[in-house]
């Protein structure tokens, strides 16, 4: 069953409940087919009931029902009938989240701005210093000052020392052994190890080094490093030679701005490199340290694509207070066994090389990045690719800007047995997905890490802030996912996978409304999830899907979902399976937890489900399991529920309780059943309490329908004004089957037990204090025998151990309204 199903079979199942004509009725049974000691006598002549978590058996002794006790992030309700979350009672302010057993909001996310940064206005994260418009000429972004830097200081003295001085204004006859007018000139007369300085002027050649020197220039906006036309790149290092150049604006070559190869290493300070073809920086077997210099704007030739720094063939990267802004393609890449690392860099503004600009890109190598800024990227911001690793930590990625991929919009992408580590920093305002991980092997570590959108980003329709597929996987800890979305994280397809913990899963801002079918965390098509010590707050749909997968629940929070068309806390479909411990789903409109379909399967222990309201068009339901599908309780606790506690309905559909407590209680204008079953479900209930329903304890409807309750409680029925078809304690009609053993039904403002065209067994039960204790109607026979395994069709047995006390009548008598429920189809 899709979700498209599952949403229309919930509805006509909602419809259902609200219908309430009078059915059939039969003579009932005289009161004298009761053992006479059943006869208790004018109601409120019994002894009083048993305070709350008890039940009475019939010697009156009072022995335990319901949750035995609280565990850890849990507390006893006020009203002492099960527990309730242990959780901070007001909304959580930004950067903290509601953790269950915590009354204070605990932080979350990326804390602590590292220099150069300062706190988000929202409050969460953090934002970078910059200026607010690209930089130009021989200026530079520098993380931290809001406005363009310029490259090196012009006014500062050439070092005098120097074995070599080149000065363009030179005139012919002022050249010597020492002083001359090109570079060129000046690098083939010096030896290893000289230091050649270059004065203000425009030097149209292309250099080669091959030996061990520095050179030294004024600084890039008054020292231009010009191409010519040989197609030859601007400043060549080769061989094992070590080679620093400060100081020079490298522009206009047409084949690179810099390269170093063949084990070269080059040192690149307070240089500009820029309008370069192929690419502005490209190292080769070579090892490059670039500082306080700016790659920009360089573009696509016939053999790279215009990149900003490229690293291939086991090369060696370090950047330091760099900018890589405006290039083409790929702003930084390592690749084929290289290593880079980025400190206090600004990479941004990649533009497209057919479809896509990429910030960072490690394939196939190794890549470290730290404080810096991603930004405005075309395509996707970091890029791990054919088993490339990247380590991203305190810096942002944020507005990766849509390419012509239809795909693309992507702050991280993790692919073909890539790993990525990102921590201390944020995804923030990505077009379509804040990081994205496919391919088996893939994997994603996001830690102490903010994914965020804000007002007046530009986002794609279907934006998903974590997306896992094809065999890939992610780990989440301590990370905050907030803002408006249509998926917070999507794990699909067999072997993908996501471990989320101690993380914040929460929908805000003010464009909620074009979202209202936006879910939390979606698993489909063999994905799987664990997730503990989470919060998933304000989802438009669903917080939790998982159709045709698993997911393991621990220790989590599940609040406020209020999607007008339907705000489900859990939604379990399509063979998918849920275990859930210590679980709360509370303050949500419609579904608490919702199960549907053959094969879905779902083990809830330590669950407390409470305060789930209607729609003002369909009743709630606290928990529904329908169409085949089947689910074990464990104590868990469900209470103000606008509607019904539990409902179980479809053939096949199995509901197993232990310890548990239904409290319906909600002001509501439909019925408001503890457990409801119908359609073939069947229910099975041990040491559980339904009570305080607004309308029955427990309802059977329905041929093939059952319930069975041992060692159980059904208290304190109340009708809703105008409604006698409902208010009963425990009632079967249509077809239906129910049976009562050690159990006690009493304090109903209708009949305590009920039977209509209907089957079942009450033995060694207390049933006291109702209007009437019993009905029998349309076609049942009424048997008081002890010995009989199980009863006939349209009979019930009662046995002798059964008690009748303090109802106003023992046995009812005329006919009875009940409800008339069609038969559900899923």
């Amino acid at each position: 069953m899709n979700s498209g199903q599952a949403t229309a079979a919930i509805a006509t199942l909602m419809s259902a409940l609200t219908l309430a004509v009078g059915c059939g009725a039969g003579e009932p049974t005289s009161p004298d087919a009761l053992p006479a000691e059943a006869d208790g006598g004018a109601a409120g002549d019994a002894a009083a009931s048993c305070g709350p978590g008890l039940r009475r058996r019939t010697d009156r002794s009072c022995v335990p029902v319901g949750p035995r006790e609280c565990v850890d992030g849990f507390e006893a309700d006020p009203s002492g009938w099960g527990c309730r979350e242990i959780r901070p009672e007001v909304t959580c302010p930004a950067a903290t989240m509601p953790v269950l057993g915590q009354r204070q909001c605990q932080p979350v996310g990326w804390r602590g701005c590292p220099a150069g940064f300062v706190p988000a206005t929202d409050g969460w994260g953090c934002s970078p210093l910059l200026p607010a418009a690209p930089c130009t000429g021989a200026t530079m972004e520098v993380i931290g000052r809001d406005t363009c830097q310029a490259i090196g200081d012009c006014s500062a003295p050439l070092p005098a020392d120097a074995d070599h001085f080149v000065n363009a204004s030179l005139e012919p006859g002022q050249e010597d052994a020492t002083h001359h007018r090109s570079i060129g000139a000046a690098l083939r007369a010096a030896s290893a190890g000289d230091l050649i300085v270059v004065e203000a002027g425009r030097y149209s050649e292309s250099l080669a080094v091959s030996k061990a020197i520095r050179l030294v220039g004024r600084c890039p906006a008054q020292v231009l490093l010009e191409g010519t036309a040989e197609r030859a790149p601007g400043l060549l290092v080769r061989g094992a030679v070590r080679v620093e150049v400060s100081g020079l604006q490298i522009r206009g070559h047409k084949l690179l701005g810099v390269a170093a190869n063949e084990g070269a290493t080059l040192v690149l300070d307070r240089c500009l490199v820029w309008e370069n073809t192929e690419a502005g920086v490209m190292v080769s077997d070579g090892t490059l340290r670039m500082v306080d210099s700016a790659i920009r704007a360089n573009r696509g030739g016939t053999v790279g694509d215009g990149q900003g720094v490229q690293a291939e063939s086991n090369s060696s990267v370090e950047l330091e207070r760099v900018a890589i802004a405006g290039n083409v393609g790929w702003g930084f890449v390592a690749a084929g066994g290289s290593t880079g690392m980025i400190r206090r860099s600004f990479i941004g503004r990649t533009g497209m090389v057919g479809t896509l600009g990429i910030g960072v890109t490690a394939q196939a190598a190794t890549v470290k990045v730290e404080e810096c800024v991603i930004d405005s990227n075309a395509g996707i911001g970091a890029y791990a690719h054919d088993f490339g690793e990247l380590e991203i930590s305190h810096s942002i990625i944020q507005r990766t800007a849509p390419g012509e991929d239809p795909n693309s919009g992507i702050g991280i992408q993790v692919f073909d047995g890539s790993a990525v580590r990102f921590s201390g920093g944020a995804l923030v305002d990505n077009h379509r997905t804040g990081a994205a991980v496919s391919g088996a092997g893939s994997l994603l570590h996001l830690e102490d890490a903010l994914l965020a959108t804000r007002a007046g980003g530009s986002f794609a329709a279907d934006l998903r802030l974590l997306d896992v597929k094809q065999g890939g996987a992610v780990e989440v800890v301590r990370a905050a996912t907030v803002g408006t979305m249509t998926s917070g994280l999507s794990v699909v397809g067999a072997g993908s996978g996501a471990t989320v913990s101690e993380s914040l899963l929460m929908f805000q801002g003010p464009d909620l409304a074009a979202t209202e079918t936006a879910v939390g965390i979606n698993v489909q098509d063999g994905g799987s999830l664990w997730l503990k010590g989470s919060s998933l707050v304000g989802a438009r749909s669903r917080s939790l899907m998982v159709y045709g997968s698993t997911a393991t629940v621990e220790g989590t929070l599940i609040l406020g979902n209020q999607g007008a068309s339907g705000g489900w806390g859990v939604d379990v479909n399509e063979a998918g399976t849920l275990s859930a411990s210590r679980l709360a789903v509370a303050l949500g409109r419609q579904q608490g937890l919702v199960f549907v379909g053959e094969g879905t399967r779902g083990t809830l222990s330590d669950v407390v489900i409470h305060d789930i309201v209607d729609d003002a068009e369909v009743p709630a339901f606290g928990l529904a399991v329908v169409a085949g599908a089947q689910v074990v309780l464990e104590s868990v606790s469900a209470f103000r529920v606008q509607g019904d506690g539990l409902v179980a309905s479809g053939a096949g559909t199995l509901v197993r309780a232990a310890s548990s407590v239904v409290r319906s209680g909600l002001p509501t204008p439909y019925e408001g059943v503890a457990a409801f079953i119908l359609d073939g479900a069947r229910f099975e209930a041990s040491d559980c309490a339904l009570l305080e329903a607004l309308g029955g304890g427990v309802c059977v409807a329905d041929e093939g329908s059952a319930a069975v309750l041992e060692r159980s409680s059904v208290r304190s029925t109340a009708r809703i004004a105008g409604r006698e078809d409902f208010g009963h304690g425990a009632f079967a009609f249509a077809s239906g089957s129910l049976t009562l053993l050690e159990s006690e039904v009493e304090g109903s403002e209708g009949i305590g037990v009920v039977f209509d065209h209907a089957t079942g067994s009450v033995r060694r039960t207390l049933i006291a204090n109702n209007s009437i204790g019993a009905h029998v109607q349309a076609g049942v026979t009424l048997a008081v025998d002890s010995s009989a395994e199980s009863p006939l069709p349209l009979q019930v047995i009662v046995d002798t151990e059964t008690v009748f006390e303090g109802n106003g009548m023992k046995l009812g008598s005329g006919v009875v309204p009940l409800p008339s429920l069609p038969s559900l189809e899923f």
